[in-house]
């Protein structure tokens, strides 16, 4: 098992920050988790002193002459609080991502059903849960009363969207889910019972983990072999299929969570795979396609193909590149069939392009993977499976090697880190629109690596009842006509509290006056003249004596 986020280092025991949620700079956030000695989460809260420090910029000194921002012992803090994520005013969405090609080894499809319920047991009561399964296809987890659940594919969400959509803003939990949007941890627990076997059956040569396309040249030495991809009307638009909803698996995921779930929701997804993506016999094509002069090495990589494939049914995974094995080395395919290991090789760089995309695309949507090889996964499956992992913030657990029974161990194991995660909520204010870093450090000298966000602006007063007035609006309306309605419904609240606040001036204008003493005027009866002035008395001067 290995735990990092960016360049964090591997030593055990070790504390962590995950993530940081800042857009609310007096509301801040702080997600930590802890490992000890023996890769067992710990509970931060109970039996240890945590003590965080905070400073503008990009640095953080966690010196004794440094001030902290907040100390918790035993999660009681001195300027704030700390409580468990069960505990803690907060949204939790997973969505698991699980690897059902034919490859995948029939011991293990009989345990993923087992190893999701486990998982399950660490999550918030109140979690929204998706589960989405991939070969050549991407089929999601279906259910229309929560009880029965069903698998379609993930390209009818895109009718769903519409759907989605006009409900905006109403991010319900529903045990009922129409449209197959993302369940209750209860009701998802009650669909992947092991006894109703949810779970589609094992086919498919072209896994789609990350959905890159096949070159023209695999796919028809493949055809040739008689391994067609069963994804092959929706590739080519053809047989009625709808448009894709996504090229893989974890792309899919990312976009249900988006579609799904509030932007301040904690949102997960849980890889149970091997890491292979694309044409599974890739290694076998040299046999195929085989030039005279090489045909003794490209029979010897046949035969290597295969041993590599017996091994990999054995769960002793020994790939060290993609399409070949460490004897049978892509200088062989090179020699045997050019075009396909030219293919293969590009394949591997466009690969490697696209997963810089998609973890920068989770980065930015604060999406956390944690990834659980499954007993089969190779070397390079084993390493796109960490790399997706570890850069988002997540942890990485093997289960490739061992006992069968290492896949529930391992998923319990991954349970008890979810539910032993927890929130530190320091009550000082922040600063709008500033980068902040900070860094934790537990019983006076372990410590985490330097976290660093930015925060977002100061809200408004009544900030969040304006916007969920106009989510309302839409979900009324639509997006064609509630934003227009909504907009028309402020600017005439507008006119109305201006002119109560131009009647409200006038009445205390009036009451001012009122209170200065001026003498208000005789009232004039009716038909009669107004009364007359009062005559100034004339002054006569005394007579002058003589």
């Amino acid at each position: 098992m290995l735990a990092a986020q960016g360049g964090f280092s591997f030593e055990l025991p070790q504390i962590r920050i995950s993530r940081i949620q800042a857009s609310d700079p007096g509301n801040v956030r702080i997600f930590m988790s802890g490992l000890d000695e023996g890769m067992t989460p710990m509970e931060l809260n109970k039996n240890h002193l945590v003590t965080l420090f905070l400073s503008e910029g990009e640095q953080v000194s966690t010196g004794s002459d440094v001030s902290p921002l907040v100390t918790f012992d035993g999660g009681a803090g001195d300027h704030g609080r700390m409580l468990k994520l069960g505990k803690a005013d907060v949204r939790q969405a997973v969505i698991f991502v699980v690897s059902v090609h034919a490859e995948v080894r029939q011991d293990t499809w009989d345990l993923l059903d087992v190893a999701m319920q486990e998982v399950l047991g660490g999550l918030r009561p109140d979690a929204q849960v998706g589960v989405i399964f991939y070969a050549d296809r991407i089929r999601v987890l279906w259910s229309v009363d929560g009880t029965r659940g069903d698998v379609r594919s993930i390209n009818e969400y895109q009718h769903c969207l519409g759907s989605m959509r006009a409900d905006a803003g109403k991010f319900a939990r529903p045990t009922g889910v129409p449209c197959g949007r993302l369940f209750t941890r209860d009701a998802a627990k009650t669909l992947l019972d092991p006894k109703k076997r949810v779970l589609p059956p094992r086919q498919g040569l072209f896994p789609r983990l990350f959905g890159l396309g096949e070159v023209p040249e695999v796919e028809e030495a493949a055809a040739a072999r008689g391994h067609e991809r069963l994804d092959r009307a929706e590739s080519t638009g053809t047989a009625g299929e709808r448009e894709r909803f996504a090229d893989g698996a974890v792309e899919a995921a990312l976009r249900l969570l988006l579609a799904s779930t509030e932007p301040d929701t904690l949102r997960e997804v849980v890889v149970l795979s091997d890491g292979k993506d694309g044409y599974l016999g890739a290694a076998d094509l040299a046999q195929d396609k085989a030039a005279a002069i090489c045909s003794r090495e490209a029979k010897s990589c046949k035969e290597k193909g295969e041993s590599r494939r017996k091994k990999r049914a054995a769960g002793e995974g020994d790939a060290a590149d993609e399409g070949a094995s460490p004897e049978c080395t892509r200088e062989v395919l090179e020699c045997t069939v050019p075009k396909i290991a030219k293919a293969l090789g590009d394949r591997e760089l466009a690969l490697k392009s696209y997963m810089e995309n998609l973890i920068a695309m989770l980065r930015a949507a604060e999406v956390r993977v944690t990834a659980i090889a499954i007993p089969g996964s190779d070397e390079v499956g084993l390493a796109r499976l960490k790399v997706l992992a570890l850069k988002t913030g997540g942890t990485f657990w093997d289960a490739a090697t061992g006992p069968v029974g290492e896949l529930k161990r391992v998923a319990k194991k991954v349970a008890e880190e979810f539910a032993s995660e927890v929130v530190a909520l320091p009550s000082r204010r922040l600063e709008g629109h500033k980068t902040y870093t900070v860094a934790a450090v537990m019983d006076k000298e372990l410590k985490t690596a330097p976290y660093t966000f930015e925060t977002g602006a100061r809200p408004w007063p009544f900030s969040d009842k304006f916007w969920a007035f106009r989510r309302w609006m839409i979900s009324k309306l639509g997006h064609g006509f509630g934003p227009p309605a909504f907009w028309a419904v402020v600017v005439a609240g507008a006119l109305m509290a201006l002119s109560m606040l131009l009647t409200v001036g006038k009445l205390i204008k009036s009451l001012i006056k009122k209170a200065g003493g001026k003498v208000p005027k005789p009232a004039i009866p009716k038909g009669g003249q107004p009364p007359a002035p009062p005559k100034v008395p004339t002054l006569k001067r005394p007579p002058l004596p003589r």
